[in-house]
């Protein structure tokens, strides 16, 4: 019965309890308030890992222009996707599809040098030479829990080994259970919290650094 609601607004990722707390701070967010709480995360890259194939066949490649152009079964903002599609042409960005019988079904990048994140933060954080971000992981809904997102997370990080990279850094939303468990498994630890708040125009940040 809420089987829709389940795929189209986030309570399979995130859970009834944290759902609806998005759905509040959304309107909140219309009527200029924001209040957001994430989490850093970082892992040593010592070694490769052995991803785990997922329940699916796959065939992962680097994404193009085309694979962005005919992915409107992802409902990508165009926003969004002028942002994808202008990383395609920057070196420093690296997009990684994976494919289902040539179906784009999840898509995910890697910044080599600069810290994207989805609320300014002032420049506070940025990445060292031998960094490298993890951002912007989209499954589409049909095909998620299949554990096509443990296995890219495994190509992706071996990537930035290949790389020459030292440590690798993603950002969560704290709500974001999946998310976190899924890093978590990955080897990365929590090294700090960002609370983040807008009240109209006045903005605040504060951070609670985890192993200080």
């Amino acid at each position: 019965m809420f089987e829709w609601m389940a795929k189209g607004f986030g309570i399979s990722q995130y859970g009834y309890r944290n759902f609806f707390a998005r759905a509040g701070k959304s309107i909140l967010r219309k009527a200029g308030i924001d209040f957001q709480k994430h989490v850093i995360l970082k892992r040593t890259l010592d070694k490769k890992l052995i991803p785990v194939k997922p329940k699916i066949e796959i065939n992962v490649r680097k994404l193009n222009l085309q694979d962005l152009e005919t992915a409107s079964h992802f409902n990508f903002p165009k926003d969004k996707l002028d942002i994808f599609k202008k990383r395609l042409d920057d070196s420093s960005y690296v997009g990684l599809g994976a494919f289902t019988e040539g179906k784009l079904t999840y898509l995910c990048w890697l910044s080599l040098e600069i810290f994207e994140s989805s609320v300014d933060l002032g420049g506070r954080i940025s990445l060292d030479s031998d960094e490298g971000l993890l951002l912007d992981a989209v499954a589409h809904p049909d095909y998620k829990g299949l554990g096509i997102h443990s296995y890219m997370n495994a190509v992706r990080l071996n990537r930035l080994i290949d790389l020459g990279r030292k440590r690798a850094i993603v950002m969560v939303m704290f709500e974001n259970t999946p998310a976190m468990k899924s890093q978590a498994k990955a080897g990365f630890r929590p090294e700090c919290l960002i609370y983040y708040r807008k009240i109209f125009r006045k903005v605040s940040i504060r951070w609670k650094y985890l192993n200080s």
